[in-house]
């Protein structure tokens, strides 16, 4: 059958490190195994800089060590890429590229359906800052899933020795973040390849105190929307003073909690698989679109997250 051309055919994954990258790369081997994507991964080093003028010796020496950091980097990505490519029966092939991540990124998914990377952790290496990734969302031209630091299976030291097959799908339950804006739009319509194997979407939406009748309007559209895609899809307006479902009156929630805190919080209460929220771009500050959540989400996530711009 000839895949129609809204599918998800192509993931490019940004590897860099042992544990983050075996977390990202198995979360799209997981996505690539449910909807029959190839996936590629791509690692990719600054060339050096800051160096000063160098004789030719030096800068000989310099441009060999270069080399041999891509060289052992790519061994770590090639013997990860093979034992995930076993475990999960996915096309899966690696690309290394001599330049800076968020460039060469941007560049590889220009022609992809999706770019997955990992957050990173503070003071350790691996991963992309919330600069870098907010970079990439405005820049990628497609979707960009974060796994977080701590592991997608829940685990900040996730093994990279062996690799559990695929036992299911990837995702099963999904919270959509809802503002009414083309951004948030964007972001639900760009995941839809996504959702095809899940069981459940939730979207939620957070509208200032005295929002009136049209948000919730706009919601229950959204929801219809998603229903006639044949997914089983649920709305819910979030209060920042809304408690949710694991919260009991006493336990300390602060009524003024920020949106970022408030969907997290629902996110585990629902048990999501996955976040999905749109991203706009600012002449001076780079914010999502529910408003000033980047720090917050990026960094206190618990659950990927899927950005659209």
């Amino acid at each position: 059958m000839v895949p129609s051309p809204s599918s998800l055919r192509d993931i490019v994954v940004h590897v860099d490190d042992d544990t983050l990258s075996s977390q990202a790369l198995t979360f799209a081997a997981r996505i690539a195994h449910d909807t029959g994507a190839r996936v590629r991964a791509l690692l990719a080093l600054p060339r050096p800089t800051g160096l000063g003028p160098l004789g030719a010796e030096s800068a000989a020496l310099a441009a060999h060590a270069s080399r041999e950091l891509l060289v052992a980097r790519r061994a770590i990505a090639e013997d990860l890429v093979a034992r995930v490519n076993a475990a999960f029966a996915v096309t899966i092939t690696l690309e290394s590229r001599a330049g800076h991540p968020t460039t060469e990124l941007q560049l590889a998914a220009r022609c992809a359906d999706l770019l997955v990377v990992s957050q990173s952790r503070s003071r350790q290496s691996g991963g992309l800052d919330p600069t870098e990734i907010t970079r990439l969302v405005m820049g990628a031209g497609c979707p960009v899933v974060v796994v977080p630091h701590i592991g997608w299976q829940g685990d900040a030291t996730f093994p990279v020795s062996t690799f559990a097959p695929a036992t299911g799908p990837a995702i099963r339950r999904v919270l959509g973040a809802w503002s009414g804006t083309r951004e948030s739009s964007r972001a639900l319509r760009d995941a839809l390849p996504l959702l095809s194997c899940v069981d459940v979407v939730e979207l939620v939406s957070a509208p200032p105190a005295g929002a009136g009748p049209g948000a919730e309007t706009s919601l229950q559209s959204a929801v219809t929307w998603l229903r006639h895609h044949g997914l089983a899809c649920e709305g819910r307006t979030l209060s920042l003073g809304d408690r949710g479902s694991g919260q009991s009156a006493g336990s300390g929630w602060i009524p003024d909690v920020s949106v970022g805190e408030a969907l997290l919080s629902h996110a585990a209460d629902i048990q999501a698989d996955l976040l999905v929220m749109g991203a706009y771009g600012h002449a001076r500050l780079w914010e999502f679109v529910l408003g000033g959540v980047t720090r917050t989400i990026l960094g206190s996530m618990t659950v990927p997250v899927l950005l659209s711009h």
